[in-house]
């Protein structure tokens, strides 16, 4: 296992180094229609309306957003569980007995994921100051449903929600925190769904159109890092393969 003190952050960073460009931030993209040669993109950069023209497109976005951005043929219509995120800051983690402090911790029996101390990457693990980051599928409701309570949620109700959970396994936690983040996560995990990949739902979802290609865990079923990498990289070598730059692709499939 490879981890840096900034998580994948680092990972980021090191790419950005890499390339050339200075990546355009805060612009939100609304639409992608092919042109002649290539695609059109409208966006809203803040308060404007612009385009960008592109002989090649990635779209590295979550399946649903996809499907309001591209129009294709069958598009893939995958659900999403919403997922309650609640970050909390300590002073100093409870003392347990007979048990150390771990950097993935889950509770038996509790209604959420657990937590993941967010200083196990630094030489301070297990001493001082620390974040919490707790995570809660929610799925007794419908995900339509489950987005809707997590949009009325109050924030103070979400933190004392996790802290009644996490409170049963690190008694005095409470007294602990010193600031929360409350962070609902509408679309959070791909909900699998049996047949999936049987019928070849994922994989037509993955195909890219001329000059488009497609990159996110939802396209394996499953949000897992790995997934998302190893379809990032697919698609990079679909641009490469597309602009002529790449004749021996390692994992692009056929156009």
């Amino acid at each position: 296992m490879l981890t840096w003190p900034g998580g994948n952050g680092a990972l980021i960073g090191a790419l950005l180094k890499r390339t050339p460009y200075t990546p355009r931030l805060g612009v939100l993209v609304l639409s992608c229609e092919p042109e002649a040669e290539g695609w059109r993109l409208a966006a809203l950069d803040g308060d404007a309306l612009i385009e960008i023209q592109a002989k090649a497109v990635i779209m590295a976005l979550p399946v649903f957003v996809v499907n309001r951005v591209v129009k294709r043929p069958a598009p893939l219509r995958a659900e999403s569980a919403p997922w309650r995120v609640v970050n909390l800051h300590v002073d100093g983690l409870p003392a347990q007995e007979g048990v150390k402090a771990a950097w993935d911790s889950v509770i038996w029996g509790a209604k959420g994921l657990g937590y993941v101390t967010n200083t196990h990457q630094t030489g301070a693990f297990g001493r001082g100051p620390a974040t919490l980051t707790c995570y809660e599928p929610l799925s007794t409701e419908s995900p339509d449903t489950s987005r809707a309570i997590l949009l009325q949620e109050r924030p103070q109700d979400a933190v004392n929600h996790v802290l009644d959970d996490l409170s049963a396994a690190m008694p005095g936690l409470r007294d602990r925190v010193v600031g929360a983040e409350v962070c609902p996560w509408g679309h959070g995990t791909a909900i699998p769904a049996v047949g999936l990949h049987r019928v070849g739902a994922l994989e037509d979802a993955a195909r890219a159109l001329p000059g488009l290609s497609f990159a996110s865990a939802d396209l394996s079923g499953m949000s897992l890092f790995e997934e998302a990498s190893f379809h990032g990289c697919r698609a990079a070598e679909e641009v490469l393969m597309g602009l002529g730059a790449l004749t021996d692709p390692r994992l692009a499939g056929p156009a």
